[in-house]
């Protein structure tokens, strides 16, 4: 079966993309979200649902093979903002 390379759909699973983009880098996620992998994983469930947030769905393509989620490629159209009054 080949690779594909599309767009999230409302169909795939958050926690297999937070999981994928968990283990894109393994100091910046870490440090940001913690050494514990499952409560990133949840934390970043939660950015991925920010719509123009820098980690939104909608700035994520999905590398898919035999039906599941194998790689994610994240990228910034210049649109999207940190929320600093939070920080």
């Amino acid at each position: 079966m080949k690779l594909q390379i599309r767009r999230v759909l409302e169909s795939d699973s958050l926690a297999n993309i937070a999981e994928c983009l968990y283990l894109t880098d393994r100091y910046i996620y870490p440090s940001a979200f913690g050494e514990d992998k499952e409560l990133a994983k949840r934390a970043i469930c939660e950015l991925l649902k920010v719509k123009k947030g820098l980690l939104s769905l909608e700035r994520i393509i999905v590398a898919v093979h035999c039906d599941e989620i194998c790689g994610v490629l994240l990228y910034n159209d210049g649109n999207a903002t940190w929320n600093y009054s939070e920080c």
